[in-house]
Formats: C-alpha cells, structure tokens, sequence
C-alpha cells in the first residue's frame, strides 16, 4: 500500500485506505514549512487478517430448570432452531456441533429439530445428568473452549442457585463476577479479538424454578426469561449482531425490542484521510500533513469504517458519544472540536465500504485560533454502558419467586448482572476506536 501525504498547494490527491487497530498519528507541519521529511510520520497499524469461522458449536443447558421451557411446543423451541439457523447463515461455519451441558458434556449426533427434542429424554440420560448445574464451572468451559476460528452459542436461564444461606449467596455474587471476569480475561490474553454478545429473551415456562436457596417451585404457564450466550472472534459476532438484528431488532408480533448487550475487543477502523478545507492529499512515500494556506485554520475529514460495531446508528452520529482529549494543559482547552459526522452513501443511496465520515476544527481558547505545537489529540469512541435491561431483570435478592407465591415476579433472574459486570470488567474502559493526533 503507498503511502500518501497532505502537501502544499498540491491538487493531486488520492485518499488513503488505513486499517487502524488502536492508534492513529497525523503530524501537522508548521505553516509554511515544506514537507520535506522533518514531520513525524503517520504510522497505521498492519491489516487485521479475515479468518474463516470453522465451528459452530451449540450447548444446550439440560439442567432440571432448564426443562420447564422444553415441554411442549413454546417459544423456546422454535427460537432455539432459529437462531442456530441464523448464527450459520451469519458465520458460514464450516460444520456445527450441538451439546447438553450440566454438570456432564454430552455431544449429540443428529439434526437441530432431535435435539430440542431429546432435551428431556430419559432415555438418554439413565445417569440423572438432567441434575443441578455450576454456573461458574459452565461458563469458564464453555468460554474456555472456543477454539480460534469458532463460534458458541450457549442456551441457558442462567438461574444461580448457590445452596448457601441467603446473606452467603448474596455475598458469593462477587465471587462469581470475579470468576466471569478472569475467564473473559483469560481469553482475551491468548485471543485479542475474543468477543461476547448476550441476548435475553422469554418463552412460555412449565416446570420448577430453584430459587436462591436452591428450594423448587412449580410454574405452570408462566413466562420465564432466558438467555443466548455467544462467545468468539469480533468479525464473527459482528455478523451474527447484524443478523439478529434484522430478525428480531424491531417490534414484530407485539414483542418488544431485542435486548441485547455486546462487549466487542477493540474494532479496527478502516479509514481514510479526506481533503479538508485547508489541506489536501496527494501520493509520497511518506505520511506527512502540511498547511496549505492560513495555518491558524485546520480542518480534516477522516473517513472510517463503523459497520461492525455493536452499538445504535444514532450513537455512531452524536458527537457526544466520542470523547476529544488533548494532552497540554486542560486550562487552554480544546483546540481540536469534532463538529459532526455523516453517514455515507452513494448517489444511489447505496452504502460504501467507509460508513461514517467525521469533520474536525480546530476549537477557539484564549481567544484565537491557533494550534499548540506541539500537542496530541485523542478521539475516541466510548464503551457504552450496561444497557438498562440488565439492571431492571436482574433479581438482587433472589427471592422474587417467593414474593407472594403464586403472585410471585417470574421476569427477573438472581445472578444476572454479575455476569455482565464481569464480563464488562474484563474489557475495562478500553474504547471501541482510539484515534490520535499528532501535531508538530
């Protein structure tokens, strides 16, 4: 790839395609001075190779809680087919594998339709496997075991039932973030792409419900909450994000919108470098960025590719979303304001490879504008938030089943937001893009 650099009064320009895993560095030579090698230049990082997704990997937890949603023909059923359908469509996986899991891993040879069905046979489990489960234990196997190269689905209620008294069990929460985050973070040390998306849906319940306490309560007809875990290379997910969403996004039958939480490693940026109002591009053999005219007025578009990311398009187009930090004294204040971003389309209305295309000023202090030399400028999108939904369904207590039985809340799930805060914990405050500029 040749390399291109912002020169005076040079109209040739041809925009550069850069592939930015983390940082990016633009150096600004003073105003009239030529590029002639005296800049810092612009260092992209190398192209994040494609891998092809070789295994879907599909585990059913088959737990005595997890029978009330297999009997009969409820939601359950049919979304658990469906989303297996759409994770292969999504992925192109080269083969699937389905599993039971509790406390045992068993494999099951057969179409997606058997083994929603042969969930609750008996006869293929004579051992009572159809027993309790360890939440901790299943998690860190199953996030363990995503080889590089697959994807796992895992269908759970994510019901955690310590056996403890209840101040113990509530206390033992922490230990089971704790667990989430070091299984998340272990992974991540060996697979810098590994990722995790987490959607929560409901589905008709006929069975028992274990409680806090690990004491059992019939439902009958009730509507109970369960989760899809799924774990894998960033490029992978980005496709079943996009997938799912088209399916279940919007309101359709009367249900509410998808719930879902994402924690993407940090996404490269494929992007490229505009002409902006003072500066323009054109083909060296080094990356510089050169005043054209009045070097008081700095203005640059960086045009990038946001597609995969597992955030709302309107958060993508709010410049409140992204944070701009310079490195000097705070006091001054920015010198850099990012002013707006646009999606772009083609003439057609078609979108392109580069989705989204910001524009950059320079900011106004002490009354001038004029830009620090030398100073950086960070740009960076923020990690949204744990989406609310989490937070409203979780059970702080564990004792919803038991509030006025048979009156009793059946949508809120005990251990629910430590597992998300540890998987939140394990990719910190890391950004989703990092951009920096230099300016010498």
């Amino acid at each position: 790839m040749t390399p291109i650099y912002m020169k005076r009064h040079l109209h040739k320009h041809l925009p550069s395609l850069l592939f930015l895993a983390g940082t990016l560095l633009l150096a600004a030579c003073g105003g009239q001075a030529p590029c002639d090698g005296s800049c810092a230049r612009l260092n992209p990082a190398p192209e994040e190779t494609s891998v092809a997704c070789k295994k879907l990997k599909v585990y059913l937890e088959n737990s005595l809680s997890m029978d009330g949603y297999l009997k009969g023909f409820t939601e359950f059923n049919t979304h658990l087919q469906n989303i297996t359908f759409a994770a292969e469509r999504a992925t192109e996986a080269g083969s699937t594998e389905l599993f039971y899991r509790n406390s045992l891993v068993r494999p099951f040879k057969g179409n997606i339709k058997d083994f929603v069905k042969n969930a609750t046979n008996a006869d293929l489990f004579p051992k009572g496997s159809l027993g309790t489960t360890n939440t901790e234990e299943i998690m860190r196997d199953v996030i363990a075991g995503t080889k590089a190269g697959e994807v796992t689905v895992f269908f759970s209620d994510c019901v955690y039932s310590p056996s403890e008294t209840d101040e113990t069990a509530v206390n033992s929460l922490a230990l089971l973030r704790g667990a989430m985050q070091r299984a998340i973070g272990d992974k991540l040390k060996t697979d810098p792409t590994f990722s995790v998306l987490l959607y929560r849906f409901t589905s008709t319940f006929n069975g028992k419900y274990w409680d806090i306490n690990d004491d059992s309560v019939s439902l009958s007809g009730k509507e109970r909450p369960y989760f899809v875990w799924m774990f894998g290379r960033r490029e992978h997910l980005a496709k079943i994000y996009r997938a799912m969403a088209e399916e279940y996004g919007g309101e359709k039958d009367n249900k509410a919108p998808l719930q879902c939480y994402a924690a993407f490693a940090t996404v490269p940026v494929r992007a490229e470098i505009g002409t902006g109002e003072t500066y323009e591009l054109c083909d060296s053999s080094r990356w510089h960025i050169a005043a054209v005219d009045n070097p008081e007025q700095l203005s640059f578009s960086l045009r990038a590719d946001l597609a995969s990311l597992p955030v709302s398009p309107n958060m993508l187009l709010d410049t409140a979303s992204y944070n701009v930090e310079p490195s000097y004294d705070a006091t001054q204040g920015p010198h850099l304001k990012l002013t707006r971003i646009e999606p772009i389309r083609t003439a057609d209305g078609k979108k392109q490879s580069l989705s989204h295309k910001f524009y950059v000023t320079i900011g106004e202090y002490n009354g001038k504008k004029k830009i620090p030399s030398p100073s950086r400028v960070t740009l960076t999108l923020r990690r949204p938030p744990l989406p609310g939904w989490v937070e409203k369904y979780n059970d702080p207590a564990g004792k919803d089943i038991r509030s006025g039985h048979p009156a009793g809340r059946t949508d809120r799930t005990f251990g629910l937001l430590p597992l998300v805060e540890g998987v939140q914990g394990a990719y910190g405050e890391t950004p989703y893009v990092n951009i920096q500029l230099q300016i010498l």
